[in-house]
This record gives C-alpha cells, structure tokens and sequence, in this order.
C-alpha cells in the first residue's frame, strides 16, 4: 500500500545519493537506531530536488515496504493532517485524533517507509512525529541542516552535475527526437549558466515541443 506518488518522468541522475539511501536502508545494513528504527534526512537548498529524489529511490524500491506514507511536514497543522488521514484509512473514526495514526504506524512489524516532506520549519519538534518502531524506515526532506540531530545518516543535497544539469534540460527542451550534439553543447552551457540547479534547470525551457535548446 502506497500513499506517495511516483517521481517526475523528468528526473535525471543523483545516482550517487540514490545509492547512499538503498544502502542505508538495507535490510543488510547494520546501521539502525534501537528506537526509531532507519531515519535518513536529505537537507539543502529549495529546489534542489530532495523531494524528487526521495520519491525516487522509494519508488524504485516499494516492493520492499507494505506501507509507504506522505506526511506533509511544512508545518505542524499539515503534519498532524497526514497522521489522522493515514487514521482513517484504517479504520478508525473520525473523532479520533491524529495520534491514532502515529501510534498505528508504531505497532506495524512489517517494513514500512514514511517521507516526511519539506520539514523546514526550525520550531516544528519533528522528533516527537516520529513512530517509535525499530521496523520502521524515515526520510526527512529539510531545508534546515539541524534535523540532520535526529538521524544517524544525512546528506546535502547540492548542485547537479554539468552531465545532469544538461541531461535534465534537454529531457524539458527536446521531447520530439533524440538531442544532436549541438543540442548537447548548447545545454551544456545553458545548465553551467544556471549552476546546474535543479529547479532554475526545469523552469528554464518553455514546456512545449516546438520549442528546442538552440532557441535559447
């Protein structure tokens, strides 16, 4: 059972840190916290792409957990939202709280994986949202590197790279045939203009085949 939504048809590269978290998460992997069980946060910038990458790697791998949920953690009312939608779903009435999510979440013992979205806000105490179940498996997306306390494992997520700078570009620029090389050069140097920034990258091309990198 699935909450979360597939990544972007559009999502290019970031191999690196999709390997990091497949071996975090690892059923192989020694590394845990005896309470809370595997909890990663992806923190950076706005617009750099952790959420896109999150929901990569969870959907690449899904299989692997029974139960896959989105919590909306931008702000306190939005996270406690999710927890009692994730409550209904199953089973419980509508009188009861939020909590009753939460708490259902922590009884499970089958793996499960939570995506705690945008957790930016510094006042927000996240630790206290987090299901206490060593069979549980965490991402926390955060644009405030201090979240990186709750977790045993963490990563920035910085600029791409020029290839994947230039590869996400042209993935938005040309849909109606294959790139030429001089498509790929022009990308090349739009994406290095734009420091291979992920969302100044996908918001840099109309979105609209006509439109192609050599008009740019």
């Amino acid at each position: 059972m699935s909450d979360i939504g597939p990544a972007s048809p559009f999502f290019t590269g970031r191999e690196d840190v999709l390997s990091e978290l497949e071996n975090y998460f690892s059923p192989q992997s020694s590394i845990t916290q005896s309470y809370n069980g595997k909890i990663f946060v992806l923190y950076g910038m706005g617009g750099a792409g952790k959420t896109q990458t999150a929901l990569k790697f969870i959907q690449t791998l899904q299989q692997r957990f029974t139960k896959c949920y989105l919590i909306v953690a931008n702000s306190e009312e939005s996270i406690k939202a999710s927890f009692y939608d994730i409550a209904i779903k199953n089973g419980f009435s509508k009188s009861s709280g939020w909590e009753a999510g939460l708490k259902w979440i922590a009884k499970l013992e089958e793996e499960w994986i939570i995506l705690y979205d945008n957790a930016d806000d510094p006042n927000i105490n996240l630790g206290k949202f987090l299901p206490p179940n060593n069979h549980g498996n965490m991402i926390i997306t955060s644009r405030n590197s201090t979240l990186t306390q709750l977790s045993v494992r963490s990563k920035e997520l910085k600029d791409m790279t020029p290839d994947e700078g230039a590869q996400l570009l042209l993935k938005h620029a040309v849909k109606s045939h294959q790139p030429n090389s001089e498509e790929r050069l022009i990308a090349v140097h739009i994406a290095a203009k734009l420091h291979n920034f992920a969302l100044a990258l996908v918001h840099a091309v109309p979105i609209d085949d006509a439109i192609t990198t050599t008009e740019y």
